[in-house]
């Protein structure tokens, strides 16, 4: 039987036209896509409460309404109790913002007097003007990329009010979606990829469930922190905090820009504390909060932890630093089936 006669070669040839085709329709309408995977990972996180009803005999639809409803019940409550601290000091923060930039830009004229008259050499003034210089270029680049995130996210807002709707229809057809994915695996190797499929949603799940409780973490310290320092809108730079710390590394850059801006109009010193606190948290967190919890929960060292955090980073950017612990999770439950394996069949 000739190459261009068997069959087996031809379904591969199908099967990888079909795939690359499908990848390229994907990249086409690409724009439209985050809702649809935002869907995903919401019932990806969805899902074993849903079975854990379903062992308690609750039917799965009825088990999907009640768990919108418990999370409809605890944003009202999120809401109705957090809401007026929040309101309470967005409205101060929004009365004194002009007195706050007014205070800013007496600061910075008073550092360009000084600056001006103190009696340094030409060489020293040129290149402290340099500096300067280069600084307010990344201070425009950064305001200009934050500026550019929020239009985008409230630009995306539309898409994701579809969200729930989405996960909702995924949560409720899952056990299907899944039957229809594995009929398309080949029988010869359909329990090696199941079992390997298993193993990492056992990982994946504890990933996140320990990355978010790092974001706790940290969005609580840094909150009370800046309360007992005495920064003003504490309740507001530790819920910025624990969101930007989604992002590791990255984050509490993010979160410390506000709280000690905030702090320096209050005064110098304080946002001096401020930096020290910020500089604390962020080490306790990087060297033993986060390789300690997220170790636990995908089971590598907290050495490999903090190495594939640092690797995923310098080769990757942002996107590196997010996939980086999944991604050495995920390699290291692939590699180990298939080194048990072999032993096995030795």
């Amino acid at each position: 039987m000739s190459i261009l006669t068997n069959p087996k070669i031809w379904r591969v040839f199908l099967l990888i036209a079909l795939g690359l085709t499908t990848l390229y329709f994907l990249y086409l309408v690409r724009s439209i896509l985050p809702p649809f995977a935002w869907a995903v990972v919401l019932a990806y996180l969805l899902n074993p409460l849903v079975v854990l009803l379903e062992c308690h005999g609750i039917p799965r639809m009825f088990g999907i309404l009640l768990i919108y409803l418990g999370l409809a019940a605890l944003v009202v409550l999120l809401v109705t109790v957090g809401l007026p601290t929040m309101s309470d000091e967005i409205d101060e923060l929004v009365s004194v913002l002009p007195h706050y930039t007014q205070h800013a830009q007496d600061l910075v004229q008073n550092a360009q007097n000084e600056y001006a008259q103190a009696p340094l050499p030409h060489s020293v003034r040129e290149a402290i003007d340099q500096g300067i210089e280069r600084v307010q270029v990344t201070i425009i680049q950064v305001l200009r990329d934050l500026v550019q995130g929020m239009i985008g996210l409230f630009s995306g807002v539309l898409g994701l009010v579809l969200v729930p709707f989405l996960a909702f229809y995924i949560l409720k057809d899952v056990e299907l979606i899944k039957k229809k994915l594995i009929s398309l695996l080949p029988k010869s190797c359909r329990g090696d990829i199941l079992t390997i499929c298993q193993e990492i949603d056992q990982v994946l799940s504890s990933f996140i469930r320990g990355h978010l409780m790092v974001c706790c973490l940290v969005g609580v310290l840094t909150g009370v922190s800046m309360f007992l320092l005495g920064v003003k809108f504490s309740l507001i730079i530790g819920l910025i905090a624990g969101i930007a710390d989604l992002v590791p590394y990255i984050g509490p850059i993010i979160s410390a820009i506000p709280a000690v801006g905030l702090a320096m109009l209050q005064s110098p010193l304080l946002a001096v504390y401020v930096v020290i606190v910020f500089i604390v948290i962020h080490q306790i967190e990087s060297n033993v909060i986060t390789p300690k919890i997220m170790g636990d929960c995908v089971g590598l060292h907290p050495l490999v932890v903090v190495f594939a955090l640092l690797a995923g980073g310098h080769l990757l950017g942002i996107v590196g630093l997010l996939l980086a612990v999944p991604g050495v999770a995920v390699v290291r439950v692939v590699a180990n089936y298939f080194y048990q394996k072999i032993l096995n069949t030795e």
